[in-house]
């Protein structure tokens, strides 16, 4: 058990700095409210560098992409995730998920899916304003989603999510309550084979603009939080290697279309005060297109705000399968520098992925990480009593 005088604010800066190296320059991380939305849920993304957005549709589709489930040869799923989130810090901090999908018709034309995310500190202990113990708070965040999906020609499908987001901060303090925010999601995917390299393959690409919504507040309104709103791009291909063995290759990159917090002069509280009075009240809309390029340090700043994902996953038999990935992000902006590894094993309409992350910088909380999903195809599920 830790101890913290406000928990949201150390839950986020954990996330988002605690990879963080002592340096003699200043860092500036792109700080938001909710930040579990911004992790990871499933193991097979772990494991693949915490990507997704185009990688080959599958049952997990709804974090990443929901277009992808116009690709799915599956008719309907379901999934379940956990993942223990910040061990180096404190016990009881977990992510838990589950999601699941069908198809409205016979063809592949049409998908719903869902997904609710719970995301919990466990226990902390609260402090006053004058470091006094009053309590233990116990913190959580939780999201509902619903998506549909469309395939709009042979290669290329669109979704759209409608998301509700719920937070309680647990401080017992007067004018500190829950928080509640609305959000959608707009994503398009492409799959479609091609002739490459004196072989056949598939190309796919993807994007996802998540969480385009609603800012969210604490106190009754008067500061409100941005949410972490998401550019994700990707592409990738896969190949046959035999008639056993296949293997998929992935890059993408994400930004958060959240501004960058102000620089100030530390001795002006004048200027510190009206520097953040400015931020906090840009729209959520207006902070979309000031994300592009409000950052102090210019362009240079800008591009240390995207995070670079690659990954590759190798397939036999279409029962086993070994991954491996990397993320990064410049460490001014955050600690996603993680080498990611993991496998997975589909048998009888059952599908078990497990994920490791290892951080390739010093005293970074994320080191560690382990990720567990479940997938169930109800169709195949009939195969155990042949």
């Amino acid at each position: 058990m830790r101890s913290t005088r406000f928990l949201p604010a150390i839950v986020t800066i954990a996330f988002l700095a605690c990879g963080l190296q002592a340096q003699t320059k200043q860092v500036n991380p792109v700080i938001t409210s909710v930040p579990s939305l911004a992790i990871t849920p499933d193991a097979r993304a772990a494991a693949m560098g915490n990507l997704g957005v185009a990688s080959s549709a599958d049952f997990y589709a709804q974090y990443w992409n929901p277009a992808k489930y116009a690709s799915t040869m599956a008719k309907s799923g379901a999934y379940i995730g956990y993942t223990p989130w910040l061990s180096k810090l404190t016990d009881g901090i977990a992510l838990m998920n589950i999601g699941g999908f069908y198809k409205l018709s016979s063809g592949t034309d049409q998908t719903i899916s869902a997904s609710l995310r719970y995301f919990s500190t466990g226990k902390m202990i609260q402090w006053d304003d004058m470091l006094n113990k009053v309590g233990q708070v116990s913190a959580s965040e939780l999201a509902f989603d619903i998506a549909y999906s469309r395939r709009l020609s042979a290669s290329f499908s669109m979704a759209a999510a409608l998301r509700y987001i719920y937070a309680d901060p647990g401080i017992q303090r007067e004018g500190i309550g829950k928080g509640h925010a609305f959000a959608m999601d707009i994503a398009g995917y492409m799959d479609k084979p091609i002739y490459l390299f004196k072989q056949d393959m598939r190309w796919r690409a993807g994007f996802n603009i998540k969480n385009i919504g609603t800012k969210i507040s604490f106190d009754g309104g008067s500061h409100k939080g941005f949410i972490p709103t998401n550019l994700g791009l990707g592409t990738g291909l896969s190949m046959d290697l035999a008639p056993a063995h296949a293997l998929e290759v992935n890059v993408e990159l994400n930004k958060l279309l959240v501004p960058t917090p102000p620089m100030y002069d530390p001795k002006s509280s004048e200027l510190r005060d009206k520097a953040f009075a400015d931020y906090y009240n840009t729209s959520a809309l207006a902070g979309i297109f000031k994300s592009l390029g409000d950052a102090p340090g210019g362009f240079s700043e800008e591009m240390k705000e995207i995070l670079w994902n690659a990954g590759m996953e190798y397939t036999y038999r279409q029962m086993f399968f070994a991954r491996m990935g990397y993320s990064y992000i410049h460490p001014d902006k955050g600690a996603m520098q993680l080498f990611g590894f993991g496998a997975g094993v589909r048998y009888n309409g059952f599908t078990v992925d497990a994920a490791y992350q290892i951080a390739t910088t010093p005293n970074n909380a994320l080191d560690g990480t382990f990720s567990i999903t479940l997938a169930v195809e109800p169709d195949q599920l009939k195969n155990l009593w042949k």
